[in-house]
C-alpha cells in the first residue's frame, strides 16, 4: 500500500509504518544511540506536532493571545524539542 498526499503535499504514512517507526526510535532509545530529548523531537516529527507548534509560536507573536507565560512555555518547549 503507499501512503497518500494530504492537500498541502505532504506524505501520510500508513499505519504499519509508524508503528515501524515508534518501535525503531524506542530501539535507538533504549540502546543508547539517541538521546531521550533526541527521541522526543523524532517523535514529534513523526507525529507532524513540530510544524504545528512552530505555526503556534509565529501566531503567539504576531497577537496578544495566548497568555505571556504560555508563550515563554511554548518558546522553551520548541527549542528544546523541534
Amino acid at each position: 500500500m503507499t501512503p497518500s498526499i494530504d492537500a498541502n503535499g505532504l506524505q501520510i504514512k500508513t499505519v504499519t509504518e509508524m508503528k515501524k517507526e515508534i518501535i525503531f526510535i524506542a530501539q535507538q532509545l533504549n540502546c543508547g544511540d539517541i538521546t531521550e530529548k533526541e527521541a522526543i523531537r523524532e517523535l514529534l516529527v513523526l507525529f507532524g506536532v513540530s510544524n504545528m507548534l512552530r505555526r503556534l509560536k509565529n501566531h503567539a507573536e504576531i497577537y496578544s493571545y495566548p497568555s505571556k507565560s504560555f508563550k515563554e512555555k511554548l518558546k522553551k518547549f520548541i527549542s528544546n524539542y523541534c
